[in-house]
């Protein structure tokens, strides 16, 4: 019984996911509730993730990440000059990414590529979407190289270590993933402009409208809305126009909220589609200023910015609308515009339901994108409000940190939690970093459904569940060569990653892939570090890594472009990976 229900509690779990029914993180704290009732694990079982010691090296290490992210050598890496069509070298950016992913996370660098990416795309002529899931996926083959390149490889280690085996070495899955490595590039830099749809003309589209005029309208002293409050004046229950901001003797009046009253004299600011005005001019003595437009720019003065970012995960039930998440209260950021598959969404913007890959085109007061940058459901992919850190003699302290984490873990076999905690010691005593921009810095959503994924595994080994499955594939493994069975193991698991998070993905496999090998004569670490390959190899769904969901609005894609294109990378990656472990182990 205990074995049904745990299989129906995790099948239950993943079908949730892919419904996008709630929050990934409710539906985990869910699952681990059920695993708590029927006593499969333990309470002190559910919380062992927050205390292992590879969640804990992800959270420091998005520390050093984003103190490396915001230094002057990672935005010198990332300029790129000489954008002219005839010496445009895609292979210097595809290297570039790679090599950036192998070390740092991979989600900030997608973030700063895209924009980059349209930047390269206009001066090039070369489509965006030529461009934009060779990015997500080209992180995604940088963070395979190293112990360090995404989390998973962190909770992997982590795991390990639990069960008894020796963690990963810093560059242990570098010896099995290098050649997967390069053909993978090799593939993308062959194929993306023939594998690749050409849409130019939709992102055109998108841009213009992007672009829409706002429109302005005064409010003369006799108008009946004078003396009254926003909310009572209709002026938030319009039909494809939405109240950004008003002008008032000088100043700004920035969020406009529901309760602010309207004045005399006001200037009245409204963005989205300005061609549907008709219901304004009904209002009486509200005179639209003749012949008067002036694009989003406008908005970038002192006191406001525009902001661009993709929703990667459910910001609530799918039925929930704009108006209904609250947003400008909850961000204290104003949406002017949804863009979907490379269109802007038609209609009034407060019933519009975010879905994952939309993209957000937000205005936000200045010193407050912070309430944005901690919500890893939305990832801001194009912002004027980039912070470097401290020129001078400072700026080079991030780089030694990162460094020095890097060597002492190498050179004196020391485990990346105790180098990474001394950097971020180093940087906050050089007063490079302060505690709160520390902790700020750290996705604590992410650690969470990390750790809470742990108590997953472990009621899959405490019911017996994962030696369930391995006893039934017996007879069908306890023969089989090494190279099918790693290849057996590299299909399951990315299954998994491909419907659910990749450190989800790994958590639930490596039990089972334990169990597996236990019935046949080999050793089971090679096949754990396959396993390991294959959960960050999400090449098939737009929704089965961040990134993926990053560059799918911006692209305009469809589903299918992932598949098309991402099937020959899968392919790819599970032989090449799959035959250097058999090479390096069993010869």
């Amino acid at each position: 019984m205990a074995i049904l229900i745990t299989a129906l509690t995790v099948i239950g779990m993943i079908i949730l996911l892919l419904m996008e029914m709630y929050d990934p993180l409710k539906i985990f704290i869910m699952a681990v509730a059920v695993f708590l009732l029927f006593g499969y694990v333990s309470i002190d079982e559910a919380v062992a993730g927050f205390s292992n010691k590879g969640v804990l090296s992800v959270a420091v290490l998005f520390i050093i990440a984003g103190t490396i992210e915001k230094s002057a050598l990672f935005q010198k890496l990332t300029q790129f000059n000489n954008l002219e069509k005839q010496n445009f070298n895609p292979m210097k950016l595809f290297v570039t990414i790679v090599g950036l992913s192998a070390f740092l996370n991979n989600t900030p660098i997608v973030s700063l590529f895209i924009p980059i990416t349209k930047k390269i795309s206009r001066r090039t002529g070369i489509s965006a979407s030529k461009l934009l899931i060779p990015i997500s996926y080209l992180s995604l083959l940088g963070g395979i190289l190293t112990l360090i390149g995404t989390s998973t490889n962190l909770v992997v280690s982590g795991l390990m270590e639990e069960m008894g085996f020796e963690p990963l070495g810093f560059f242990e899955l570098t010896k099995i993933s290098l050649p997967s490595v390069c053909f993978g590039v090799l593939y993308i830099y062959l194929f993306h402009k023939r594998r690749l749809p050409d849409n130019s003309d939709a992102l055109e589209s998108s841009m213009k409208q992007t672009n829409e005029h706002f429109v302005r309208f005064i409010v003369k002293r006799e108008s009946s809305i004078v003396g009254k409050s926003v909310q009572n004046a209709n002026l938030r229950a319009l039909a494809g126009v939405y109240l950004v901001e008003i002008e008032r003797n000088g100043m700004q009046v920035f969020p406009v909220t529901p309760e602010e009253v309207i004045r005399k004299n006001d200037l009245l600011i409204f963005a989205g589609q300005t061609d549907q005005i008709d219901e304004l001019k009904n209002i009486d003595h509200l005179v639209l200023e003749s012949d008067y437009h002036f694009k989003t720019n406008y908005f970038n003065h002192d006191n406001t910015l525009l902001i661009e970012a993709v929703v990667t995960q459910p910001l609530g039930k799918p039925s929930l609308t704009i108006k209904e998440l609250k947003f400008r209260k909850k961000y204290n950021a104003v949406i002017i515009g949804v863009i979907r598959n490379g269109e802007r969404i038609q209609g009034k913007l407060g019933s519009i339901q975010p879905k994952m890959g939309d993209i957000f085109l937000m205005i936000a007061e200045k010193g407050t994108t912070g309430f944005l940058e901690r919500d890893p459901a939305l990832t801001i992919i194009n912002s004027e409000e980039r912070k470097v850190v401290e020129q001078g003699p400072k700026s080079i302290f991030p780089v030694i940190a990162f460094l020095g984490t890097i060597f002492f873990a190498v050179a004196f076999n020391l485990s990346i939690l105790h180098t990474a905690v001394i950097a971020v010691a180093f940087l906050l005593v050089t007063n490079t970093l302060q505690i709160k921009e520390a902790l700020g810095m750290i996705e604590y959503k992410t650690i969470i459904l990390i750790a809470t994924s742990f108590a997953i595994g472990k009621a899959l080994m405490n019911t017996g569940t994962a030696s369930f499955i391995a006893d039934s594939l017996e007879p069908f493994i306890a023969d089989l060569h090494p190279i099918p069975l790693m290849m057996l193991v590299y299909i399951i698991t990315n299954l998994f990653t491909t419907v659910i998070t990749n450190n989800a993905a790994a958590i639930i496999a490596l039990p089972i892939v334990t169990e597996m090998i236990s019935v046949t004569p080999y050793e089971v670490r090679p096949f754990l570090l396959v396993m390991a390959i294959a959960a960050s190899s999400s090449f098939l769904s737009p929704y089965g890594y961040q990134t993926n969901t990053m560059v799918y609005g911006a692209g305009g894609y469809k589903y299918r472009d992932f598949v098309y294109f991402g099937y020959p990378l899968t392919i790819i990656l599970m032989i090449t990976s799959t035959l250097s472990a058999y090479f390096l182990f069993f010869n």
